[in-house]
């Protein structure tokens, strides 16, 4: 008897198998998609992470955004987290996970760059005077730029 797993929508996988692979990573066993601590700081005094988690979750002043999760339901974030269940070898693995980590830094970029609903109120756009300005996480790049992967173990 094979047991599926569902990953986002994925075609189902042989959990097993998936488990397997998963147990044989070497000491890289994770990425992380986001704003790190090294590109944490902002010429504005605010957090680029917290910046963030206020567009993802919103806040009492701003509505939830979701710029993660939006992405990680993007075709091609599917397919790049699928083949670290179908990954064998350690090098394989391993270059699954740059490459899922890859893969969702451009996705969060893209889901920004189509704009994220609720757009932002026009005082803010007023304030801003990039060409991006009204465009929610890219105004002044700051977040957009920090965005990057890890590979963790």
């Amino acid at each position: 008897m094979t047991y599926g797993i569902n990953i986002g929508g994925l075609e189902s996988l042989d959990l097993k198998q998936f488990i397997e692979n998963y147990n044989k990573l070497p000491d890289q066993k994770s990425v992380t998609i986001g704003v790190h601590k090294d590109e944490d700081a902002r010429s504005d005094g605010a957090t680029n992470s917290l910046l963030l988690a206020v567009h993802e979750f919103g806040n009492a002043k701003i509505p939830a955004r979701r710029p993660l999760r939006i992405s990680m339901t993007q075709p091609a974030f599917r397919e790049a987290a699928a083949k670290i269940g179908t990954a064998v070898t350690p090098k394989e693995q391993a270059g699954a996970l740059r490459e899922m980590g890859q893969v969702g830094v451009r996705a969060v970029r893209n889901v920004i760059d189509r704009g994220l609903t609720p757009k932002i109120l026009d005082t803010t756009t007023r304030k801003n005077k990039s060409s991006d300005r009204g465009i929610a996480l890219k105004d002044t790049e700051q977040l957009y730029k920090s965005l990057k992967y890890e590979v963790q173990s």
